[in-house]
């Protein structure tokens, strides 16, 4: 009602008893506008109001006014107090202080009175969980194992050892250190790029990036823009040798290419002029093949549940969609539960904000706090049936956690939080496995990567390919011919400490069977690219409702399944919160 007040004050006159027929006026005309745009029985109601109640209450308004002797802050009051129920009408039926009592004892009430009547919120449908994609969803599963698979970490596990659970500095490396750091991956690759470039050009020699040669010769080097500020297109590409020559690269007469900067590629082709300025290529051959994996690659049956964050809504601190995924997983019994973290996203809007209270707590609290308080009790509510049970649960960090300042490669979850131990050691007590980010394992014989960071976003944004064709699976072939999750330069994301980014890599005993990443490109699906399954979990929670999870079935070679690839033999649905 006060803005009424302040609108009439503002664009007619005073509020006094001399103007009262105006402001009567135009509530009225006020009251017709809102019925215009209301069902037609609300309408009926309202021009019923307006000949009853409406004239009533301006009088009763006309008489406090006077008696207000003209004073604007008593009138102000007086009118709000008089025209209460004038803009709402009374459409309802008025209920009895014992109803209202009744309703406000009911799970879930959280109804308000407006105008006297009671508007409850309806009740809140339990959460479903159907399959939204598969993929191979014929496949014939065997029966679930009884023993607990075992997880085995690959790669440097000193890394993620010591007092501080792989805690290190970071911020002090240097953009010479960087650089360096690229060109010794590109060195190290260099032999396995020319041999796969002489597979199909055994004629050619090896030649120096930035060397003139008359003869057709093969070059190494990692592509880059020619452009300081801009994106990579087929008239701008630089080739980048490790020892710090270049050359631009033409790429016209290549019937077929991929390329993105960061890309180490093997070329084969001609210099242009005696300068060596320009590379006339005809062949470009990006990274390395995927080495020859002898099946069956599985050694029983695995089957995997992973969940990416945020696992809370976006605008609170509702954690109901995690512990619906871990009712779900108590109900499936898988042999691995992983979590993608992460669990309070830093760009939550009570986050934000700061105001993080606490369910049952007027004040705001730390974030510690949240994390000792409210989100390791239910972790520890959700998962302890699950390690009873047997099931294997991996906790991935993430770079959007709140409390979690590393770049990466990051370091377990427990070295990031900053909370005492005693607040920690739960993860412990249950067996729940906290693995760094990027995390390589094998499990049941299956190699498995794992990571909450969008590895496929970034080559989608900076790809040029020709002919133009399926992006999304040519730029997944090229993280498996990079062996590494993230290829472009500059970094994709930016918060990488190179010092360690040997941890993103795909060495050949670890080469990924089966590789995990949620990310908004591509839809939410599973697909099979030279041998290797990938997996997109989605979120977990979605700005405005809940998202989506993944489980994943791998069979191995007996019984029904004998003689199958192992692409036919990898099952991915991609199961949605209702």
């Amino acid at each position: 009602m006060s803005e009424h007040i302040e609108v009439f004050v503002f664009t007619e006159c005073p509020l006094t008893a001399d103007s009262i027929g105006k402001f009567e006026k135009y509530l009225l005309q006020d009251a017709e506008k809102k019925a215009a745009k209301s069902q037609p029985a609300l309408r009926k109601e309202q021009q019923k109001r307006k000949k009853t109640a409406l004239p009533g209450n301006l009088f009763a308004i006309g008489n406090a006014l006077n008696a207000a002797k003209g004073r604007p802050s008593d009138i102000k009051v007086l009118a709000e107090q008089q025209l209460l129920h004038v803009a709402t009408p009374n459409h309802k039926r008025q209920k009895s202080m014992d109803e209202l009592a009744a309703i406000g004892d009911e799970p879930g009430f959280a109804g308000a009175l407006v105008g006297g009547d009671v508007t409850p919120e309806p009740p809140q449908k339990p959460m479903k969980v159907s399959v939204k994609t598969s993929m191979n969803d014929k496949l014939q599963l065997v029966p679930a194992s009884s023993s607990s698979a075992k997880v085995q970490l690959l790669g440097d596990a000193k890394l993620w050892t010591g007092k501080r659970h792989g805690a290190y500095e970071w911020m002090d490396e240097s953009i010479e250190d960087r650089c360096s750091r690229a060109d010794v991956r590109l060195s190290s690759m260099e032999d396995m790029m020319a041999s796969a470039v002489l597979e199909h050009s055994s004629d050619v020699q090896i030649a120096a990036v930035g060397v003139p040669s008359q003869a057709e010769v093969a070059v190494c080097g990692r592509v880059a823009c020619e452009a300081l500020e801009g994106k990579l297109n087929e008239r701008a590409i630089i080739l980048e040798a490790s020892g710090g020559a270049s050359t631009r690269l033409n790429v016209a007469e290549c019937p077929s290419f991929a390329a993105f900067p960061g890309q180490l590629v093997g070329v084969v082709g001609r210099t242009g002029g005696m300068a060596g300025a320009t590379f006339n290529a005809k062949q470009l051959t990006a990274g390395v093949p995927p080495p020859v994996r002898p099946e069956p690659r599985c050694t029983e049956q695995l089957h995997m549940i992973v969940a990416a964050g945020p696992f809370c809504t976006r605008d609170g601190l509702d954690y109901t969609p995690l512990e619906k995924l871990m009712d779900y997983a108590l109900q499936r019994r898988p042999q691995v539960l992983a979590l993608l973290g992460p669990f309070l996203d830093a760009s939550n809007s009570r986050a934000v904000s700061g105001d993080m209270v606490l369910p049952g707590e007027q004040e705001p609290s730390a974030f510690e706090e949240v994390y000792a308080d409210h989100i390791l009790p239910m972790l520890m509510k959700g998962l302890r049936p699950l390690r009873a049970l047997g099931i294997e649960v991996l906790i991935v960090p993430s770079l959007d956690e709140v409390l979690c300042f590393h770049p990466m490669p990051q370091p377990p979850l427990v070295a990031s939080l900053g909370l005492d131990k005693e607040q920690t050691d739960f993860f412990q007590r249950l067996g729940v496995r906290l693995l760094p980010n990027p995390a390589h394992i094998r499990v049941a014989g299956v190699n498995v990567s794992l990571t909450s960071a969008d590895a496929l976003s970034p080559l989608l944004r900076e790809i040029v390919l020709r002919p133009e064709g399926r992006k999304i699976e040519e730029c997944l072939r090229q993280l498996l011919r990079q062996r590494t999750l993230f290829p472009v330069l500059p970094r994709d994301p930016p918060q990488v400490c190179e010092a360690r980014a040997a941890a993103f890599d795909f060495t050949t005993d670890a080469f990924p069977d089966v590789c995990i990443f949620p990310s908004q490109c591509g839809g939410l699906s599973g697909s099979v690219v030279d041998g290797t399954a990938f997996a997109n979990p989605g979120s977990l929670c979605r700005p405005a409702a809940p998202g989506s999870f993944a489980e994943l079935w791998v069979v191995p070679p007996t019984g029904a399944s004998e003689g199958l690839p192992f692409e036919q033999r990898v099952r991915v649905d991609v199961q949605k919160l209702n």
